[in-house]
């Protein structure tokens, strides 16, 4: 964004790097992964969730301010990569989830941020490895 890169970590900050000045900006209390560009002041970024191993929760993080928006609901989707790639694509975020609570093996989980609506698609395989990572779409 700008002159700036971020890089999210599990378990270890946040990161804002200044390409102008060469500054660095460490945010430990910022933790997640999968980050996708929304605007010139947001991201996308599933966020871990506090008591799960690699738990986590679609938000959106205003690096203006470095602040959360709230909570979508309280449903908690397991990464089981927490590395890899999202895209924000007309006003969607995807990731590749598991949820135990939704009987869910792998799914594509689509966020509306507008809407604040969750839903996903079935990867209805078991013979697919989930360690699998977005890569692009296309139109």
């Amino acid at each position: 964004i700008d002159s700036k890169i971020y890089i999210s970590t599990w378990g270890e900050g946040f990161i804002e790097v200044d390409l102008s000045d060469g500054s660095v900006n460490n945010l430990s209390s910022i933790n997640g992964s999968r980050l996708a560009q929304i605007s010139n002041s947001e991201l996308a970024i599933m966020n871990s969730a506090s008591g799960f191993a690699n738990g986590a929760k679609p938000r959106i993080l205003d690096v203006s301010n470095y602040t959360f928006t709230e909570d979508l609901n309280e449903e908690v989707f397991g990464l089981v990569s927490v590395f890899g790639n999202s895209i924000y694509q007309n006003q969607t975020y995807f990731n590749l989830v598991s949820s135990s609570s939704l009987n869910l093996y792998l799914g594509l989980l689509k966020t509306d941020f507008n809407t604040k609506e969750n839903t996903i698609i079935e990867i209805q395989s078991t013979s697919v490895n989930r360690n699998l990572i977005i890569l692009d779409t296309t139109n």
